[in-house]
């Protein structure tokens, strides 16, 4: 498949202190082509802290590295409105064939767009994409938020698996770390809002349904940090009981 236009979506809600390094990130990913460049897709939810704002001021810095910024609102509250919004405005303002997220206090690797957008330019049936994804510790390190982060993530994929008789789950592709084909998007209706389960398990099962567990794929370069506030906000219990239970994101 010969990728034209892809695009990152970063739904945001009440993101103003994060947001620009979200941009940042993004944007120091190395070109590709000359006419290789992913467009930005702040997704602006509801927020009441200027989101939109602080991201519009990193639209010249944009510039001058020869990427698009978008910033669009989203008032209907939730993840997976705010995720179609930024999804479907790429699809049809952009045309933008592949369409990867992350969340606002994600940090991506260096090389995690050329990683992602090689791996859907070479395979044509590939319809969602993912990459490990580490924590990042806001400042203060911990050692056993990571052994045990990781621990609760490696037991909830096997957990969803079993529970939706799905091996594809084992190859999980997180809302804060995922890309996907604009045809997949479009042929699963996007994410449910009203769905009972996470946005991003709701959208797994529907690819995986409609394409087949072969259809997701997990590249090493693909790599992301995110941020260890929610295990703060959580605590080590009610994590484990959110990637176990599949709850809706907090």
């Amino acid at each position: 498949m010969r990728v034209s236009e892809t695009a990152v979506v970063i739904p945001a809600h009440n993101e103003a202190a994060r947001i620009a390094h979200a941009i940042w990130s993004v944007g120091i990913q190395p070109e590709m082509e000359s006419d290789v460049r992913p467009a930005v897709i702040v997704v602006d939810n509801d927020s009441t802290d200027g989101t939109a704002d602080r991201a519009r001021t990193m639209a010249g810095w944009c510039k001058e590295q020869s990427f698009n910024l978008h910033v669009i609102t989203e008032p209907e509250p939730g993840i997976a409105a705010a995720c179609n919004a930024g999804f479907r405005y790429a699809v049809e303002e952009l045309d933008a064939r592949v369409i990867a997220c992350i969340d606002a206090d994600t940090t991506p690797w260096h090389l995690w767009f050329p990683s992602l957008f090689n791996r859907h330019a070479r395979q044509d049936d590939l319809a969602l994409l993912s990459g490990p994804v580490d924590m990042h510790f806001d400042g203060s390190v911990r050692m056993l938020d990571d052994i045990l982060g990781h621990a609760a993530k490696g037991l909830g994929k096997a957990i969803k698996a079993a529970r939706y008789r799905e091996l594809g789950m084992l190859r999980f592709a997180p809302g804060h770390n995922m890309s996907t084909t604009a045809e997949a998007f479009t042929k699963v209706g996007g994410f449910t809002p009203d769905a009972k389960i996470s946005d991003d398990v709701d959208y797994n099962l529907k690819i995986m349904r409609e394409f087949g567990a072969r259809a997701l794929g997990f590249e090493l370069n693909m790599r992301a940090w995110t941020s260890a506030r929610r295990l703060r906000q959580l605590g080590y219990l009610r994590t484990a009981l959110y990637y176990a239970t599949d709850k809706v994101r907090p």
